[in-house]
């Protein structure tokens, strides 16, 4: 290969560059999952966990709900990141999945916050992709994990289900089966939590006590099942996060008090 370049004139050459250059972003736009690389050493403890119950504290923009997003994107898909190809547990890796995300809104947050970050054709970033140092990144759903390689076959609004190919994590040519996410939201009322069992459940920001118990409740019994928060601590005191500090904090901090099937981790925006 070396060889033949060298043969090239300086026209042909660039034009070489210029192409492996595009496939270059093209391949991190559609497979942004596999470039995918924790902000910090604290964001590699929450893909190393293997909890029943993870608690993410953080403040605004420190990546909670991006690294707890990232994580469940690979258990539905069976795509591990080059970088994290040593530290994911397998345990996690039980796919095809039933996945529930809890978000604030689904007329604020669903879209403009939870599917942005998932959309492939989506770039979520402080500057332009075509930056030549850009800060953000593509949606992590790889393209190859939709159905026909299609967001819109994947993504239902009426159901508020996006369906994936779970891969066999060893052998990314192999479909094992269909993974599925469902998008709830705070505003709902608990009876609505009520049904289904589910592998994986991500609560973004703090539910009402009633909500997180129903959740709590959908993955019992089941195998590898998972309950994530991800929060920042309000300013309000009116809103009662007591429940959160008892069931979950406390009990996820190292210390006396720690239970083995809690964690607890924070990340720092300055990170």
């Amino acid at each position: 290969m070396t060889d033949s370049l060298t043969t090239l004139s300086d026209e042909a050459l660039l034009s070489e560059l210029t192409d492996a250059t595009a496939w270059s972003e093209e391949d991190r736009q559609i497979n942004q999952l596999c470039y995918y690389e924790p902000v910090s050493d604290r964001a590699r403890k929450i893909h190393r966990s293997e909890a029943t119950i993870l608690g993410i504290g953080g403040g605004n923009r420190s990546s909670k709900t991006e690294t707890a997003l990232v994580d469940l994107v690979i258990c539905a898909t069976g795509v591990i990141p080059e970088s994290l190809k040593a530290d994911f547990p397998r345990s996690k890796l039980h796919g095809p999945c039933k996945i529930r995300i809890v978000c604030e809104s689904l007329t604020v947050t669903m879209h403009q916050v939870i599917l942005d970050k998932l959309h492939w054709q989506h770039w979520d970033g402080v500057t332009s992709p075509d930056d030549p140092h850009p800060k953000g990144h593509w949606g992590w759903i790889p393209k190859f994990c939709l159905l026909d390689g299609s967001w819109e076959k994947s993504w239902s609004d009426k159901y508020r289900t996006l369906k994936v190919l779970y891969r066999n994590p060893d052998q990314l040519d192999e479909v094992i089966g269909l993974s599925s996410f469902q998008v709830m939201s705070h505003d709902q009322h608990p009876t609505d939590f009520e049904s289904g069992k589910f592998q994986h459940i991500l609560m973004d920001e703090p539910p009402s006590h009633a909500i997180f118990k129903a959740n709590r409740a959908r993955i019992l019994g089941v195998d590898g099942g998972r309950l994530i928060l991800a929060m920042t601590w309000p300013d309000n005191p009116a809103i009662p996060v007591e429940w959160i500090l008892d069931e979950i904090y406390e009990k996820g901090i190292p210390g006396p008090k720690k239970d083995p099937r809690i964690d607890w981790l924070t990340l720092v925006t300055t990170e």
